[in-house]
């Protein structure tokens, strides 16, 4: 395709390849490890979605938390005007 032909001819250009068969040798590896780069960044960024909903997940317990606390207080003053009513 002309986009790799044009890679190929940077290769000889700057004198990264000597011969066809050295380019096309450095042409797949380069393609080889921009596959794996592109791999690691959707990790990187799988994980921070996972990070970001692990935040929430701690925001939310605490706020139930705070919440129950209140319950509790309620509850209580609850039960004691019903005990001495």
């Amino acid at each position: 395709d002309p986009a790799s032909l044009a890679i190929i001819i940077d290769y000889f250009d700057t004198r990264r390849a000597d011969t066809l068969k050295e380019a096309f040798n450095l042409l797949e590896s380069e393609a080889k490890m921009n596959e794996l780069m592109n791999l690691q960044k959707k990790q990187l960024d799988e994980m921070a979605k996972n990070n970001a909903a692990a935040q929430q997940i701690v925001q939310q317990n605490e706020r139930m938390a705070k919440l129950n606390k209140q319950i509790a207080k309620s509850s209580k003053w609850t039960n004691w005007w019903l005990f001495w009513k």
